[in-house]
């Protein structure tokens, strides 16, 4: 079976947000490739892109699976779709599909299994376990979920409370299935990563 990382870049529970055009220096403050290197993607996979918006995280995704992968872009706002949708047409992105998702439901293809899956800036947004679970449900074993999310606390204390509170919520929603093998403190000084991985069959 042909593997697949789905990205999952488009932000569930986005639907309360109004579409916002990324900063000029987002590139810089947001460290895309260092995202790219936590998911640990290969030529031919596919990754799904959670709440992806306006697609800044697209271009890098696709060059990371190349030619022969797949990155599925999520988001649950059309308007947010659409802009992705012309980044794909003016960087000529081929190997990206657009979904439509809902707030509980990615809408991600059935029976596909999955090699990663992040959530960048989007973990914050879901008001419950149905979303996690209906994304992460084709996970491959041992394949990353990769939850990023910016810092609100600034003494070092209040960052390793705020993310080791988030941990805990991800690992309390997911269950038995998934574990938390490590995490990123500093991303790029303003972030940390959190990366799950299955460790147990489909659920």
């Amino acid at each position: 079976m042909k593997p697949w990382v789905v990205l999952l870049a488009a932000a569930l529970g986005a639907s309360a947000q109004v579409a916002q055009p990324d900063p000029p220096n987002r590139a810089r403050t947001q460290s895309p490739e260092g995202i790219v290197d936590t998911l640990r993607l290969q030529p031919g996979m596919t990754v799904a892109d959670i709440g992806t918006g306006s697609g800044f995280m697209l271009p890098y995704l696709s060059k990371a699976v190349g030619r022969t992968g797949v990155v599925f872009a999520e988001d649950s706002q059309p308007e947010l779709l659409e802009r992705a949708r012309q980044r794909i047409a003016a960087e000529k992105l081929t190997n990206v599909t657009l979904i439509q998702g809902t707030d509980y439901d990615p809408k991600l293809p059935e029976g596909k299994f999955i090699d990663a899956i992040l959530l960048l800036g989007v973990y914050h947004h879901l008001d419950s376990y149905q979303a996690l679970r209906a994304m992460t449900r084709w996970l491959r074993f041992g394949g990353p979920l990769v939850i990023v999310e910016d810092y609100k606390a600034e003494s070092p204390a209040g960052q390793t409370q705020e993310r080791d509170e988030v941990a805990h919520d991800v690992g309390r929603k997911l269950g038995i299935f998934y574990e938390m093998t490590s995490h990123i403190d500093q991303l790029n000084g303003k972030q940390y990563a959190l990366i799950f991985e299955r460790v147990l069959g489909v659920h």
